[in-house]
């Protein structure tokens, strides 16, 4: 189980910039017989600071363009052309 969060630019109308900037693993460890209590989990998140820069460096290359968007749910492709469904946590 994961689950990543991404930091989002509004570049324009329908173009966002993304910087992946946190990450959250429930690990399975085969080499532990008996496992993790329930609700262990890693986590780890970059610095602000680190976020912007990311974003300054990247925001041409790393971008989603929104094709599809409502309170729960973006539709968008990423500058290679593949295809990301995104859902809002509530």
């Amino acid at each position: 189980e994961y689950c990543v969060g991404a930091t989002c630019r509004r570049l324009s109308g329908r173009r966002v910039s993304l910087v992946f900037s946190k990450l959250r693993v429930r690990p399975w460890l085969p080499f532990v017989p008996w496992g993790l209590p329930d609700g262990v989990r890693l986590e780890a998140a970059l610095p602000s600071a680190a976020v912007d820069a990311l974003e300054s460096l990247t925001s041409s290359a790393v971008y989603l363009e929104t094709t599809y968007l409502d309170e729960g749910l973006r539709v968008a492709r990423g500058p290679g052309g593949e295809i990301y469904v995104l859902a809002r946590r509530r």
